[in-house]
């Protein structure tokens, strides 16, 4: 049997990240059921599986996205910087977008049903915990860097 390569398990993990999302924001997180994500994901339990042991942990790789998104927004308005853009005016535009812009509506949904949990479920608290604190770590960076330019 093939190896399968990193981009397609990438591929694979993205896909069940993807159908869990949709599933969340549809049904919220008690009501979605692994059933469901295989069905959205249009992949067997036992593929799901392979990759993430619990609901839980598909929450965590969302949270993992979350921080990503953040940290690209952050990225971009410094490279922006180097043109000459206000990095700081570029950060706040790009978060108006995240959290405004009607194709964001679904993540914003996900993130009001992912905060409602976290109240219940130590993992999923500790996951937002960490998106919030690497967002507001980058954005520390972000003001430290234009202090010293």
């Amino acid at each position: 049997m093939p190896k399968m390569t990193n981009a397609h398990l990438e591929a694979r993990r993205e896909q069940i990240l993807e159908g869990a999302r949709e599933c969340f924001i549809q049904k919220g997180f008690h009501q979605a059921t692994m059933k469901d994500i295989c069905n959205a994901a249009e992949l067997s339990s036992g593929a799901i599986y392979n990759y993430f042991a619990s609901k839980d942990e598909i929450v965590l790789g969302l949270a993992e996205q979350e921080i990503q998104q953040n940290a690209a927004i952050f990225n971009e308005a410094l490279e922006k910087s180097s043109a000459g853009d206000d990095p700081l005016w570029n950060v706040f535009r790009a978060s108006v977008d995240l959290f405004l812009g009607p194709e964001n509506l679904g993540s914003q949904s996900l993130n009001l049903v992912l905060c409602a949990e976290a109240k219940r479920n130590q993992n999923i608290h500790e996951a937002m915990r960490k998106e919030m604190q690497a967002g507001l770590a980058m954005a520390c960076d972000l003001i430290e860097r234009l202090q010293l330019e």
